[in-house]
C-alpha cells in the first residue's frame, strides 16, 4: 500500500540522515530520550536511532538505558543499538546479557539467548563464540537455522573455532 511504502521511505531517509551526521546527532538523541512526557514508543525510536550514529560514546548511555528502563522495546532497542555501534565495550555487555539470558523462549516480548547471540554475530564479536556453542548442541533438524544465522554472520571469524569443535 502507499502508506507502508511512504513509511519505508521515511524510515530510510531518517536512517540516511543519522548515518550522514554520525556522532554529531548523539547528544540530540540522548537529550530527546531524557525529555519528560515522552511515550514509550517515542523513547524506543530515539534509542533505536542512536545505533545508526555508530557513536561509541553512546555505549554507556545505552547500557544504562538497558539496565534502568522498564520497557521491553526500549531495552531491546538499546541492545540492538549496541550491536550496530559495534564497540567492544558494548560487545562485552551484550555477551554478559547473553550469558544471563535463558535459552528457552518464554513466548513474551523478552529476547531469548539466540536473539542476543544473533546481535553478537551481527557485530562479529569473536568473544561470543564459546557462548554460541549452545547452538551446536541443539537438535539440528529443528534449530539448523540458528547455526546458519550465528556462525554465518560471524563468517571467517568462526572458522577456527568451529574446526576446533569437530570430533
Amino acid at each position: 500500500s502507499d502508506s507502508s511504502e511512504m513509511t519505508l521511505k521515511l524510515r530510510e531517509l531518517i536512517i540516511d540522515q543519522i548515518e550522514e551526521e554520525g556522532a554529531a546527532v548523539t547528544p540530540l538523541l540522548l537529550n530527546k530520550i531524557d525529555e519528560p512526557d515522552k511515550s514509550e514508543k517515542t523513547i524506543a525510536i530515539y534509542v533505536w536511532a542512536i545505533g545508526f550514529t555508530k557513536d561509541p560514546n553512546a555505549v554507556e548511555d545505552l547500557i544504562a538505558i538497558h539496565r534502568k528502563n522498564t520497557s521491553d522495546i526500549c531495552k531491546w532497542n538499546a541492545l540492538r543499538s549496541l550491536s550496530k555501534i559495534g564497540d567492544p565495550k558494548g560487545g562485552d555487555y551484550l555477551l554478559s546479557v547473553a550469558k544471563a539470558t535463558s535459552d528457552i523462549n518464554k513466548g513474551n516480548n523478552e529476547p531469548d539467548k539466540f536473539d542476543i547471540l544473533d546481535l553478537l554475530a551481527e557485530m562479529q564479536y569473536e568473544k561470543a563464540l564459546p557462548e554460541m556453542e549452545v547452538i551446536l548442541k541443539k537438535d539440528y533438524k529443528q534449530y539448523y537455522w540458528q547455526s546458519i544465522f550465528c556462525f554465518g554472520k560471524m563468517g571467517d571469524r568462526s572458522l577456527g573455532y568451529l574446526l576446533s569443535k569437530i570430533n
